[in-house]
């Protein structure tokens, strides 16, 4: 099954599920941080403060080779590595450790040009072979192969030069290296070895781990000599784990943390009102593309093999009623894979609710003597919960019936990765560039998935291609298909929120070795070298 499908498996959590006993405000941090400014003698430069992040869960590999990447990971990730190109606010490619990322005319052969100069935060060089290593793995791995099915071969060429070599054309790739593959860490590896322990993992990034206490926090110290040659704001940084929503607000309110991630809706709300009374600030992911939460549907086995059956199911659930009763209005209904306002976006044709035309429908299913039943595959969480119960008295008002299978988020993640379901809750499609989504899309993916040919023609059009508008017109084919098979029935986006203190300095102020600003937040994540407490 493909890796896009499992990537955010569970990300829908409890907003009032068990953590961690928090920090208070005046404990140090690992390393002797926590954040606390020293009284600074008079006439002296005031010690800076520490900067202290809520994590709404527990970093998991930071290899990136290892497993999907959470928002909690990737934002720790963000802070340790360095990517080879990076987003600007246009949401355009630029470099950052590679200077270039080219095709041949043929979008066959890339040749990765690396920045000459860039060391890890350890003093070691940073190099060919450490980016050819990486990918290589990558190709050969169960989390990447479908994804990275095109590439044939990597090699490095010299010490800044990569050359990959693809099976066939594919114009999109460097977008590939924005996201967790282009985060390169110091390998343990030529040879195969396998990567180092979480706290033993050295990036090219503005901080390093200092510190990692499992189930509490990881302490990170600013990168010396750092390669960019202007230091990281903030002389550290400790990332605490609270699982709890509501105490990780609280904290933030009461000054106990200086900046907190947020993807639960009723702890949206309450920060939302918290901004309103100038207790804190917050920074909404608006530029960037959010994962719609979706059932995604097994089509080669009953009783979801029946277009009627989906179509049925689509246009039974209320989406604007899902938003308002179950998500504090903080996740709007979702219209396809993209956002409106993306340049992917296109005008599809996608089922509304009606009751009485899934009643129709039902009736076309080859034994619609039969009720419609089948069983979800859910992350038991108390939102989760309360999902499923609106969403189970929506469909019996049109004669469907929801049997939820009730999961840990482990479980249900592999589960979903060996397509083992008739359907299942899970959040997909936050790429920044559609391409992401090939292998969740394209019928090579593993597994049993959606077998359209116009959508493998249009998903091979669209990597042919470096024009966008061409890309643009591939993938409203896409949505037409999506819209007319019903693979997948979409029911919200799943926004989140950065929150920050009112101190709080440089969210957002990135700037690319370029000079052009970066992308304010990717995927909920925020670049944090600019960023101080004031």
């Amino acid at each position: 099954m493909a890796t896009a499908l499992v990537l955010l498996a569970g990300a829908c959590r409890s907003d009032d599920g068990p953590g961690p006993a928090p920090p208070g405000s005046g404990s140090p941090g690992p390393g002797g941080s926590g954040g606390t400014v020293g009284t600074a003698p008079t006439g002296t430069t005031p010690v800076p403060a520490g900067l202290r992040f809520g994590l709404a869960e527990e970093p998991g590999s930071l290899d990136p080779i290892d497993g999907p990447y959470d928002r909690a990971t990737y934002q720790l990730a963000r802070a340790v590595f360095d990517p080879l190109v990076a987003y600007d606010e246009r949401l355009d490619l630029q470099p950052v450790l590679a200077e270039q990322v080219t095709p041949s005319d043929d979008q066959r052969t890339w040749t990765i040009q690396l920045r000459p100069g860039v060391r890890f935060s350890d003093g070691r060089p940073f190099n060919a072979g450490a980016v050819a290593a990486m990918l290589d793995r990558a190709r050969r791995s169960t989390t990447w192969a479908t994804e990275l099915d095109l590439i044939r071969g990597v090699e490095a060429v010299d010490e800044h030069k990569v050359v990959v070599q693809m099976r066939g054309p594919w114009s999109t790739f460097a977008h590939v290296l924005a996201g967790p593959l282009g985060l390169v860490m110091l390998p343990a590896v030529p040879g195969g070895d396998a990567p180092p322990g979480p706290s033993a993992v050295v990036g090219t990034g503005p901080f390093r781990i200092d510190e990692w206490t499992p189930g509490e926090r990881v302490h990170l110290v600013r990168t010396a000599d750092y390669w960019r040659g202007v230091p990281a704001r903030a002389p550290s940084i400790t990332f605490s784990f609270v699982a709890n929503a509501t105490a990780r607000s609280a904290m933030l309110i009461a000054g106990e943390l200086d900046l907190a991630q947020f993807d639960e809706p009723a702890a949206m709300a309450e920060i939302g009102e918290a901004e309103r009374r100038g207790a804190v600030q917050v920074h909404a992911d608006k530029a960037g593309e959010t994962p719609e939460l979706v059932l995604a549907l097994a089509t080669d086995r009953a009783p979801f093999d029946e277009a009627p059956a989906r179509m049925a199911l689509a246009q039974a659930i209320d989406r604007d009623a899902l938003a308002r009763r179950v998500f504090n209005g903080q996740f709007p209904p979702a219209e396809g894979p993209f956002s409106e306002g993306s340049r992917w976006f296109g005008q599809a044709q996608w089922p509304l609710r009606d009751p009485a035309a899934a009643k129709e429908e039902l009736t076309r299913r080859a034994d619609a003597t039969v009720p419609l039943g089948f069983d979800l595959l859910v992350e038991s969480t108390p939102i989760n919960r309360r999902l499923v119960e609106e969403l189970g008295f929506q469909l019996q008002e049109v004669g469907i019936q929801l049997r939820p299978v009730w999961l840990d988020r482990v479980e249900l993640r592999a589960r979903v990765a060996d397509w083992r379901f008739t359907a299942a809750l899970v959040p997909l499609f936050d790429g920044q560039h559609p391409d992401a989504d090939y292998a969740t899309l394209h019928s090579r993916a593993d597994g049993a998935g959606l077998k359209n040919p116009w959508i493998d023609q249009a998903l091979e059009k669209a990597r042919r291609s470096a024009d966008v508008t061409t890309q643009a017109e591939a993938f409203q084919v896409v949505q037409d298909q999506l819209a007319r098979e019903m693979p997948f029935v979409f029911l919200v986006r799943m926004r989140d929120s950065l929150a920050a203190s009112p101190r709080v300095q440089g969210t957002g102020a990135g700037v690319l070795p370029n000079g052009r600003p970066s992308l304010p937040q990717l995927q909920g994540t925020i670049g944090l070298e600019t960023v101080s407490v004031g």
